[in-house]
């Protein structure tokens, strides 16, 4: 079903679409089996291409929030991200 519309109105044909859909199911397993097995290990499972990165970087992290116990996330907007969130820190300390 995800793989049958072309464009236009054209459908690919079935074969084809079970490929795709067989492929996105296996992928899917091997995902969720890696997962599996390195937690119940220990570990993290942290070595999938593309979707680690992108939950490393969306996961608040303990360094993500001041003295006080307020979220100040690492901005990456501007060029000097680190230094920019110090001088917040520094000034929070003063008040």
């Amino acid at each position: 079903a995800v793989f049958s519309l072309v464009g236009g109105g054209k459908f690919l044909p079935q074969g084809v679409t079970e490929i795709g859909s067989d492929v996105m199911f296996v992928t899917l397993l091997a995902t969720l089996g890696y997962c599996t097995v390195s937690s119940l290990l220990g570990g993290t499972p942290d070595k999938i291409p593309i979707i680690s990165e992108a939950v490393n970087a969306r996961i608040p992290t303990v360094d993500m929030f001041d003295v006080q116990g307020r979220f100040t996330p690492k901005r990456t907007d501007s060029p000097n991200a680190e230094t920019d969130d110090d001088d917040e820190r520094k000034k929070d300390k003063k008040d």
